[in-house]
Protein backbone atom coordinates (compact mmCIF):
# COMPACT_ATOMS: atom_id res chain seq x y z
CA UNK A 1 0.00 0.00 0.00
CA UNK A 2 2.75 2.45 0.89
CA UNK A 3 4.31 2.00 -2.51
CA UNK A 4 1.22 3.53 -4.05
CA UNK A 5 1.07 6.46 -1.66
CA UNK A 6 1.63 9.83 -3.33
CA UNK A 7 4.90 11.63 -2.62
CA UNK A 8 4.99 15.17 -1.23
CA UNK A 9 6.12 16.40 -4.64
CA UNK A 10 3.18 14.84 -6.41
CA UNK A 11 0.81 16.16 -3.75
CA UNK A 12 2.05 19.70 -4.42
CA UNK A 13 1.61 19.11 -8.16
CA UNK A 14 -1.89 17.77 -7.46
CA UNK A 15 -2.82 20.91 -5.48
CA UNK A 16 -1.40 23.25 -8.14
CA UNK A 17 -3.45 21.55 -10.88
CA UNK A 18 -6.67 21.63 -8.84
CA UNK A 19 -6.23 25.24 -7.80
CA UNK A 20 -5.39 26.30 -11.39
CA UNK A 21 -8.40 24.55 -12.91
CA UNK A 22 -10.66 25.78 -10.09
CA UNK A 23 -9.45 29.37 -10.55
CA UNK A 24 -10.24 29.18 -14.27
CA UNK A 25 -13.72 27.92 -13.34
CA UNK A 26 -14.21 30.72 -10.80
CA UNK A 27 -13.34 33.34 -13.42
CA UNK A 28 -15.65 31.69 -15.98
CA UNK A 29 -18.54 31.62 -13.49
CA UNK A 30 -18.02 35.23 -12.38
CA UNK A 31 -17.97 36.30 -16.04
CA UNK A 32 -21.06 34.21 -16.75
CA UNK A 33 -22.92 35.72 -13.77
CA UNK A 34 -22.05 39.23 -14.97
CA UNK A 35 -23.44 38.49 -18.44
CA UNK A 36 -26.56 36.79 -17.09
CA UNK A 37 -27.26 39.98 -15.15
CA UNK A 38 -26.52 42.42 -18.00
CA UNK A 39 -27.81 40.72 -21.16
CA UNK A 40 -31.55 41.23 -21.91
CA UNK A 41 -31.74 37.77 -23.51
CA UNK A 42 -31.30 36.17 -20.07
CA UNK A 43 -33.88 38.20 -18.16
CA UNK A 44 -36.19 35.22 -18.10
CA UNK A 45 -36.61 31.86 -16.37
CA UNK A 46 -33.65 30.33 -18.21
CA UNK A 47 -31.41 33.18 -17.06
CA UNK A 48 -32.49 32.82 -13.42
CA UNK A 49 -31.93 29.05 -13.52
CA UNK A 50 -28.48 29.53 -15.05
CA UNK A 51 -27.69 32.11 -12.36
CA UNK A 52 -28.57 29.62 -9.62
CA UNK A 53 -26.39 27.01 -11.31
CA UNK A 54 -23.46 29.43 -11.63
CA UNK A 55 -23.72 30.35 -7.94
CA UNK A 56 -23.58 26.65 -7.08
CA UNK A 57 -20.54 26.15 -9.33
CA UNK A 58 -18.84 29.21 -7.84
CA UNK A 59 -19.30 27.99 -4.27
CA UNK A 60 -17.99 24.54 -5.18
CA UNK A 61 -14.84 25.87 -6.88
CA UNK A 62 -14.14 28.45 -4.17
CA UNK A 63 -14.39 25.80 -1.46
CA UNK A 64 -12.11 23.51 -3.47
CA UNK A 65 -9.45 26.24 -3.74
CA UNK A 66 -9.63 27.23 -0.06
CA UNK A 67 -9.65 23.62 1.10
CA UNK A 68 -6.57 22.71 -0.93
CA UNK A 69 -4.60 25.82 -0.03
CA UNK A 70 -5.55 25.77 3.66
CA UNK A 71 -5.34 22.05 4.33
CA UNK A 72 -3.33 21.21 7.43
CA UNK A 73 -2.80 24.82 8.55
CA UNK A 74 -4.80 24.36 11.75
CA UNK A 75 -2.94 22.52 14.50
CA UNK A 76 -6.07 22.03 16.60
CA UNK A 77 -7.45 18.69 15.43
CA UNK A 78 -11.05 19.56 16.35
CA UNK A 79 -10.97 22.79 14.36
CA UNK A 80 -9.24 21.00 11.48
CA UNK A 81 -11.88 18.25 11.49
CA UNK A 82 -14.75 20.76 11.63
CA UNK A 83 -13.44 22.84 8.74
CA UNK A 84 -12.63 19.80 6.59
CA UNK A 85 -16.04 18.26 7.31
CA UNK A 86 -17.87 21.49 6.40
CA UNK A 87 -15.81 21.82 3.21
CA UNK A 88 -16.75 18.29 2.16
CA UNK A 89 -20.39 18.93 3.04
CA UNK A 90 -20.46 22.11 0.94
CA UNK A 91 -18.92 20.25 -1.99
CA UNK A 92 -21.65 17.60 -1.80
CA UNK A 93 -24.42 20.23 -1.46
CA UNK A 94 -23.19 22.21 -4.48
CA UNK A 95 -22.61 19.04 -6.54
CA UNK A 96 -26.20 18.00 -5.97
CA UNK A 97 -27.51 21.54 -6.49
CA UNK A 98 -25.76 21.87 -9.85
CA UNK A 99 -26.96 18.54 -11.23
CA UNK A 100 -30.53 19.30 -10.04
CA UNK A 101 -30.28 22.71 -11.74
CA UNK A 102 -29.37 20.97 -15.00
CA UNK A 103 -32.45 18.77 -14.68
CA UNK A 104 -34.69 21.80 -14.02
CA UNK A 105 -33.26 23.58 -17.08
CA UNK A 106 -33.89 20.43 -19.13
CA UNK A 107 -37.51 20.39 -17.87
CA UNK A 108 -37.83 24.07 -18.79
CA UNK A 109 -36.71 23.40 -22.36
CA UNK A 110 -38.84 20.26 -22.59
CA UNK A 111 -41.97 22.18 -21.55
CA UNK A 112 -41.11 24.98 -23.99
CA UNK A 113 -41.26 22.41 -26.79
CA UNK A 114 -44.36 20.43 -25.79
CA UNK A 115 -46.36 22.76 -23.49
CA UNK A 116 -45.19 26.34 -24.22
CA UNK A 117 -48.21 27.84 -22.46
CA UNK A 118 -47.23 26.09 -19.22
CA UNK A 119 -43.79 27.71 -19.26
CA UNK A 120 -45.45 31.08 -18.61
CA UNK A 121 -47.38 29.60 -15.70
CA UNK A 122 -44.64 27.52 -14.07
CA UNK A 123 -41.34 29.22 -14.88
CA UNK A 124 -42.21 32.87 -15.58
CA UNK A 125 -43.95 33.54 -12.29
CA UNK A 126 -43.38 33.39 -8.55
CA UNK A 127 -43.23 29.60 -8.91
CA UNK A 128 -39.80 30.00 -10.48
CA UNK A 129 -38.34 31.09 -7.14
CA UNK A 130 -40.11 28.21 -5.39
CA UNK A 131 -38.46 25.84 -7.88
CA UNK A 132 -35.01 27.37 -7.31
CA UNK A 133 -35.60 27.19 -3.55
CA UNK A 134 -36.57 23.53 -3.91
CA UNK A 135 -33.34 22.90 -5.85
CA UNK A 136 -31.24 24.09 -2.90
CA UNK A 137 -33.53 22.55 -0.27
CA UNK A 138 -33.23 19.08 -1.81
CA UNK A 139 -29.46 19.44 -2.05
CA UNK A 140 -29.24 20.52 1.61
CA UNK A 141 -31.57 17.72 2.74
CA UNK A 142 -29.42 15.04 1.12
CA UNK A 143 -26.34 16.40 2.90
CA UNK A 144 -27.91 16.48 6.39
CA UNK A 145 -26.25 13.23 7.55
CA UNK A 146 -22.88 14.92 7.00
CA UNK A 147 -23.73 17.34 9.83
CA UNK A 148 -23.48 14.59 12.45
CA UNK A 149 -19.94 15.34 13.60
CA UNK A 150 -20.38 13.57 16.93
CA UNK A 151 -20.53 10.20 15.15
CA UNK A 152 -17.89 11.25 12.60
CA UNK A 153 -20.26 11.19 9.65
CA UNK A 154 -18.51 13.18 6.97
CA UNK A 155 -17.14 13.52 3.47
CA UNK A 156 -13.51 14.52 3.96
CA UNK A 157 -10.26 14.60 2.06
CA UNK A 158 -8.25 11.39 2.30
CA UNK A 159 -4.49 11.97 2.07
CA UNK A 160 -3.83 8.46 0.83
CA UNK A 161 -6.54 8.50 -1.86
CA UNK A 162 -5.89 12.14 -2.82
CA UNK A 163 -9.65 12.61 -2.95
CA UNK A 164 -12.69 13.28 -0.82
CA UNK A 165 -14.48 10.20 0.50
CA UNK A 166 -17.40 9.43 2.77
CA UNK A 167 -16.55 8.18 6.25
CA UNK A 168 -16.28 4.41 6.63
CA UNK A 169 -19.17 3.90 9.02
CA UNK A 170 -22.92 3.30 8.83
CA UNK A 171 -23.82 6.99 8.61
CA UNK A 172 -21.18 7.59 5.94
CA UNK A 173 -22.47 4.65 3.91
CA UNK A 174 -26.05 6.00 4.14
CA UNK A 175 -24.89 9.47 3.01
CA UNK A 176 -22.95 7.92 0.12
CA UNK A 177 -25.99 5.89 -0.97
CA UNK A 178 -28.25 8.97 -0.82
CA UNK A 179 -25.77 10.91 -2.96
CA UNK A 180 -25.42 7.99 -5.38
CA UNK A 181 -29.16 7.47 -6.00
CA UNK A 182 -29.92 11.18 -6.34
CA UNK A 183 -27.15 11.46 -8.91
CA UNK A 184 -28.43 8.39 -10.80
CA UNK A 185 -31.99 9.76 -10.97
CA UNK A 186 -30.78 13.20 -12.09
CA UNK A 187 -28.49 11.76 -14.79
CA UNK A 188 -31.29 9.57 -16.16
CA UNK A 189 -33.70 12.52 -16.25
CA UNK A 190 -31.05 14.75 -17.77
CA UNK A 191 -30.35 12.31 -20.62
CA UNK A 192 -34.01 11.44 -21.29
CA UNK A 193 -35.30 15.03 -21.28
CA UNK A 194 -32.52 16.46 -23.43
CA UNK A 195 -32.53 13.45 -25.76
CA UNK A 196 -36.28 13.73 -26.31
CA UNK A 197 -36.02 17.50 -26.82
CA UNK A 198 -33.26 17.14 -29.41
CA UNK A 199 -35.01 14.47 -31.48
CA UNK A 200 -38.22 16.50 -31.36
CA UNK A 201 -36.34 19.52 -32.69
CA UNK A 202 -34.83 17.31 -35.39
CA UNK A 203 -38.23 16.04 -36.53
CA UNK A 204 -39.72 19.53 -36.49
CA UNK A 205 -36.78 20.81 -38.52
CA UNK A 206 -37.56 18.27 -41.25
CA UNK A 207 -41.20 19.33 -41.25
CA UNK A 208 -40.25 23.01 -41.50
CA UNK A 209 -38.04 22.25 -44.51
CA UNK A 210 -41.21 21.86 -46.55
CA UNK A 211 -42.75 25.20 -45.62
CA UNK A 212 -39.87 27.62 -44.92
CA UNK A 213 -37.08 29.11 -46.97
CA UNK A 214 -33.50 27.86 -47.10
CA UNK A 215 -32.08 30.72 -44.97
CA UNK A 216 -34.53 30.00 -42.14
CA UNK A 217 -33.71 26.29 -42.37
CA UNK A 218 -30.00 27.00 -42.09
CA UNK A 219 -30.50 29.23 -39.04
CA UNK A 220 -32.77 26.73 -37.33
CA UNK A 221 -30.41 23.84 -38.03
CA UNK A 222 -27.45 25.85 -36.68
CA UNK A 223 -29.32 26.62 -33.44
CA UNK A 224 -30.31 22.99 -33.03
CA UNK A 225 -26.74 21.76 -33.58
CA UNK A 226 -25.42 24.32 -31.09
CA UNK A 227 -28.05 23.31 -28.54
CA UNK A 228 -27.27 19.62 -28.98
CA UNK A 229 -23.50 20.14 -28.74
CA UNK A 230 -23.86 22.23 -25.56
CA UNK A 231 -26.14 19.72 -23.85
CA UNK A 232 -23.99 16.80 -24.99
CA UNK A 233 -20.91 18.35 -23.37
CA UNK A 234 -22.78 19.11 -20.14
CA UNK A 235 -24.09 15.55 -20.06
CA UNK A 236 -20.70 14.07 -20.90
CA UNK A 237 -18.81 15.87 -18.12
CA UNK A 238 -21.26 15.09 -15.33
CA UNK A 239 -21.92 11.49 -16.32
CA UNK A 240 -18.18 10.91 -16.89
CA UNK A 241 -17.45 12.38 -13.45
CA UNK A 242 -20.10 10.16 -11.86
CA UNK A 243 -19.01 6.99 -13.67
CA UNK A 244 -15.30 7.61 -13.06
CA UNK A 245 -15.64 8.24 -9.33
CA UNK A 246 -18.19 5.45 -8.76
CA UNK A 247 -16.78 2.62 -10.87
CA UNK A 248 -13.16 3.38 -11.88
CA UNK A 249 -11.77 5.30 -8.90
CA UNK A 250 -12.19 2.40 -6.40
CA UNK A 251 -10.25 0.02 -8.70
CA UNK A 252 -7.11 2.06 -9.42
CA UNK A 253 -4.13 2.32 -7.05
CA UNK A 254 -1.73 4.56 -8.98
CA UNK A 255 -1.73 8.10 -7.46
CA UNK A 256 -1.96 9.77 -10.88
CA UNK A 257 -5.02 7.71 -11.81
CA UNK A 258 -6.53 8.31 -8.39
CA UNK A 259 -6.18 12.03 -9.01
CA UNK A 260 -7.58 11.88 -12.57
CA UNK A 261 -10.62 9.73 -11.75
CA UNK A 262 -11.25 11.36 -8.36
CA UNK A 263 -11.03 15.07 -7.66
CA UNK A 264 -9.50 15.82 -11.07
CA UNK A 265 -12.55 15.06 -13.20
CA UNK A 266 -14.85 16.28 -10.41
CA UNK A 267 -13.32 19.76 -10.53
CA UNK A 268 -13.18 19.79 -14.34
CA UNK A 269 -16.93 19.17 -14.58
CA UNK A 270 -17.62 22.29 -12.52
CA UNK A 271 -14.84 24.43 -14.00
CA UNK A 272 -16.06 23.90 -17.58
CA UNK A 273 -19.79 23.98 -16.85
CA UNK A 274 -20.25 27.74 -17.32
CA UNK A 275 -17.45 27.90 -19.90
CA UNK A 276 -19.54 25.58 -22.09
CA UNK A 277 -22.55 27.89 -21.76
CA UNK A 278 -20.43 30.89 -22.79
CA UNK A 279 -18.82 29.04 -25.71
CA UNK A 280 -22.12 28.04 -27.30
CA UNK A 281 -24.03 31.28 -26.68
CA UNK A 282 -23.70 33.93 -29.39
CA UNK A 283 -24.93 36.80 -27.18
CA UNK A 284 -22.32 36.01 -24.53
CA UNK A 285 -19.51 35.71 -27.07
CA UNK A 286 -20.52 39.02 -28.62
CA UNK A 287 -20.58 40.73 -25.20
CA UNK A 288 -17.10 39.43 -24.38
CA UNK A 289 -15.78 40.61 -27.75
CA UNK A 290 -17.22 44.09 -27.33
CA UNK A 291 -16.47 44.65 -23.64
CA UNK A 292 -13.29 42.65 -22.92
CA UNK A 293 -11.35 42.20 -26.15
Amino acid sequence: MEANKASDGFYIFFVVILVTVSTFGILANVLCLAMLRRLPAFRNSFGFLCTSRCVSNLIFLTVMVLENLGRGLHKNTRIDYFLNARAGQLLIVTTQSTIIAHVIIAINRFMALFWPAMVEVVFNSRWLFVIIGAQWTIALFYSLPLSLDWIECSCMFDWFLLSFKFSDNTCGHVAAQMHFYLYVVCCILFVCLNGTAFFTLLLRSKMFNKITDRFHNRQSRRRNISFFAQETLHTFFFIAEFMAFTFIFPLVTNPVLKFVFGDGIWVMAFAFDSAILITFNAEMRRWIYMNIW
